[in-house]
């Protein structure tokens, strides 16, 4: 579409806001270059005409309100993985709106009262989180109508939000260790560490790995909530354990942006997810651990490991810095 493109009518738009989320900035520039890239394939894909499209929003109309809607939950889930891949971007938020009406797209940008009313009820709904207006809602299927909730109780508000999918993924809602739900996972050969812009590799054999304030820790944190010995990465069974041995506990994220809180107890850790010393990530400051473990299709007899005793093996082996 050119600029001198001019669509009117009604339709849907779809409406999405994004934030650093971090008063430190660690999440930097907004909206990288491969994020665009799934944003705009998503669009694409659900027969949307994508308008307005800067480092922080993105708007876009459809000519059917359910495809507006399947957009805006590709672009939710765009951004968990987004936070989920680059530590730099752990804190980033959106915001993801879709409503009905008479809206026009001039000079590539979304205009209109119902883009305006919009963007403006945008700021009411809970971080991460796709937010329908009335009208959308009544023509989804019953049982997400029955699920939804009010994102800021106000009936009369022709443009009040219904939160249709997420809202936890800025805050998540903090769950106790679910031991019993991780008795079946594949087998993993190997997990990767990354941080303080480094990464290192670390096999069964150099497990237990020990984190910790300590010098005498495999990897030092910085950071007053972490202890000195905060805890350690174990290996049993072609799986990898986070086991927190500290005061303040260790919020661990996992790849579906579901916080657990571990405090003296132990949670497998599969695929991809982020350990948080003594704070949720969303307000953590200091140092963090992303991780990501890596499959393997060697049997579990050829690799699997029993703990060691409380020194750790040597020999992990560091990769090139990121």
């Amino acid at each position: 579409m050119d600029d001198a493109t001019v669509i009117e009518g009604n339709k849907a738009v779809l409406l999405a806001e994004y934030s650093a989320g971090a008063e430190d900035g660690r999440s930097g520039s907004l909206l990288s270059y491969e994020h665009k890239k799934k944003i705009s394939e998503a669009i694409s894909a659900s027969a949307g005409q994508l308008a307005d499209f800067t480092l922080t929003n993105v708007g876009a109309v459809f000519w059917r309100m359910e495809t507006a809607v399947e957009a805006a939950t590709k672009l939710r889930q765009a951004l968990l993985e987004e936070r989920m891949s680059n530590i730099q971007r752990s804190s980033m938020s959106g915001r993801f709106g879709v409503a009905f009406g008479d809206a026009s797209v001039i000079g590539g940008r979304c205009r209109g009262t119902v883009v305006q009313s919009l963007r403006k009820a945008l700021r009411g709904l809970p971080p991460n989180s796709v937010g329908v207006t009335s009208m959308v809602l009544r023509s989804m299927p019953a049982g997400i109508r029955d699920n939804a909730k009010m994102a800021m109780p106000d009936p009369d508000n022709e443009f009040q939000l219904w939160v249709v999918d997420g809202g936890a993924a800025e805050a998540p809602v903090t769950e106790r260790a679910d031991l019993s739900a991780t008795q079946n996972v594949t087998v993993f050969s190997s997990i990767s560490l990354f941080s303080q812009g480094r990464e290192i590799l670390i096999k069964p054999p150099n497990c237990p790995w020990r984190i910790g304030r300590s010098e005498e820790c495999d990897l030092q944190l910085h950071g007053s909530l972490a202890s000195r010995d905060h805890g350690w990465i174990d290996y049993s069974g072609g799986k990898f354990r986070y086991v927190d041995d500290s005061a303040n506990g260790t919020y661990l994220l996992t790849g579906q942006g579901i916080e657990v809180f571990l405090h003296h107890e132990s949670s497998v850790i599969a695929d991809r997810g982020v350990i948080s010393p003594g704070v949720p990530l969303a307000d953590q400051k200091d140092d963090v651990i992303r991780f990501h473990c890596r499959r393997t299709t060697l049997a579990l007899s050829d690799e699997s490991g029993e703990p060691g005793g409380s020194s750790p093996p040597t020999g992990a082996e560091p990769t090139a810095p990121l």
